[in-house]
């Protein structure tokens, strides 16, 4: 493969993104009547992770206000995925846990995921797979890098 410069390299990619933007969407529009939005399975996955998550780290999470954070858990509690309770240490906190419906779901959320990838990691050879890995190792290494020097991510 021939060498890209900078400018050739960031058109490309956007271009990519844009595929990936609009297959996004179609999914979204084949998603099933009261499955989850992506918003809600990362919120979900992120919730499964930590254990327990308060209102306020949700909304610092996705970055939204906390009005708007505690209507999105509500959707998600009136669908059984989350249970909400004051914090034991703190009185003016509510946090958030996954019930075991909201297990099955994350549960669900990335088999599919898993799958998905799969088929498209099993698409490529050998040494794609080897020089695919390999670039994103080296993305991370450069994001880490500046990160540390406060520069964040993409």
């Amino acid at each position: 493969m021939d060498s890209l410069d900078v400018a050739t390299t960031i058109e490309r990619l956007a271009a990519l993104e844009q595929f990936s933007l609009n297959t996004f969407v179609e999914r979204r529009r084949r998603r099933p009547e009261g499955a989850p939005t992506r918003l809600q399975e990362h919120v979900l996955v992120v919730a499964r992770r930590c254990g327990h998550l308060a209102v306020s780290e949700v909304s610092a999470l996705l970055e939204v206000s906390p009005p708007t954070a505690s209507q999105l858990l509500g959707t998600m509690e009136a669908r059984g995925w989350i249970s909400r309770t004051l914090s034991p240490d703190d009185r003016r906190r509510h946090d958030i846990a996954l019930t075991p419906a909201g297990q099955a779901v994350v549960a669900q959320a990335e088999a599919r995921r898993r799958a998905r990838f799969e088929r498209v990691v099993a698409a490529l050879d050998g040494t794609e797979r080897a020089q695919l890995v390999a670039l994103a190792e080296r993305l991370v290494q450069i994001l880490a890098g500046q990160a540390a020097d406060g520069e964040g991510g993409l």
